[in-house]
């Protein structure tokens, strides 16, 4: 019986030791991953007073860029460098819409002829700006204040929509723009005109990925847009008639494309085309206006329609899923994501 007793006491010492030393054991950390910070800024307008006026939504908050209150304005495109924000458009003065730049909010008048500016983008703290000068494409590139001006193509009319640019790490050495002139669709690639398309079209945008360069072009045919997406000068498909392609963009993998199917219509529905298969983004009157990739993750601005207020709102999808920004009648151009 003794020790039978001394068996159960040893028994439960140990189990009372192993216990305390389970409890007191560190407890294995799971390394700390850091979630990268996405901000997503979206350009566009808003109404107030009845007066279009440039916007930034920034992670869904709208800051308003034109302060002068009589004065019409729209952001038409919007490119972020570490903390500097540039937003480009035109801003109506003395009944003349000019081309006008805003850089963290502060506002550079372009042009002080009828313009207007589509597209930004930077390198090197220099900015490179297309759009139209008097109808004629034209390229803006220095830094505030600094702007020196080319005419890209003296026919009249012309306009540079888009630009895209690549560098090496010390040095830019692509500079792709697409644009119309005519009535026809060219690119200008490195201070030559690259690639003429065919008549009655508009090129809208243009991206660059290695050695392939990607260009969004409408073409018409009796009063109907058929979208075409050109990888090197060389039609990849007709998505499909009655459409129109507003932007293209794309990732290591995949190349996207955006705009609407039955375009300027009642009928207009957003739609993003991914390697060419649409997909419907809205069952509303509406239209997708940019596309910008980041991290896998998809982000289209444009607006819908809301029959409730006969205003459009604006509006994100991100991955197809849809993000209201404004309801107070918006017209949505840009979108642009940094990640840290």
């Amino acid at each position: 019986m003794k020790n039978l007793l001394k068996i159960i006491s040893i028994v439960l010492i140990t189990t009372i030791f192993s216990c305390s030393k389970d409890e007191t054991a560190p407890i294995p950390q799971s390394p700390v991953v850091a979630n990268p910070i996405t901000t997503v800024y979206v350009g566009g307008s808003q109404k107030i007073n009845g007066l279009e006026k440039a916007t930034i939504w920034k992670n869904g908050t709208p800051e308003l860029l034109a302060t002068e209150t009589a004065n019409a304005s729209r952001v038409n495109s919007v490119y972020v460098v570490g903390t500097d924000v540039y937003a480009v458009g035109f801003e109506v003065i003395a009944n003349v819409n000019k081309a006008t730049l805003w850089k963290n909010g502060g506002k550079t008048t372009l042009s002080q002829v009828v313009s207007e500016a589509f597209s930004v983008a930077v390198r090197f703290n220099v900015a490179y700006i297309v759009g139209k000068s008097e109808n004629k494409a034209t390229l803006w590139t220095g830094e505030p204040a600094l702007f020196g001006l080319t005419e890209l193509n003296n026919t009249i009319p012309s306009v540079a929509k888009s630009i895209f640019l690549t560098d090496n790490g010390t040095l830019v050495n692509g500079i792709y723009i697409a644009g119309t002139s005519a009535s026809t669709a060219w690119t200008f690639i490195n201070n030559n005109i690259d690639v003429n398309f065919t008549n009655l079209s508009v090129a809208e945008s243009i991206f660059a990925r290695g050695n392939d360069v990607f260009v969004a072009v409408n073409n018409v045919f009796i009063g109907l847009k058929a979208a075409v997406l050109f990888k090197n000068g060389i039609a990849q498909n007709t998505i499909i008639s009655n459409t129109a392609v507003l932007s293209v963009y794309g990732d290591e993998q995949n190349i996207y494309a955006v705009g609407s199917t039955n375009p300027f219509s009642p009928g207009s529905r957003a739609t993003i085309w991914e390697n060419y298969v649409p997909k419907p983004l809205s069952t509303k009157l509406s239209q997708a206006n940019s596309v910008f990739v980041a991290n896998k993750i998809v982000y289209v601005a444009g607006f819908e329609y809301d029959s409730n207020t006969a205003y459009f709102n604006a509006t994100l999808w991100v991955n197809g899923v849809v993000q209201t920004l404004s309801t107070n009648d918006c017209n949505v151009k840009s979108v642009f994501v940094t990640v840290k």
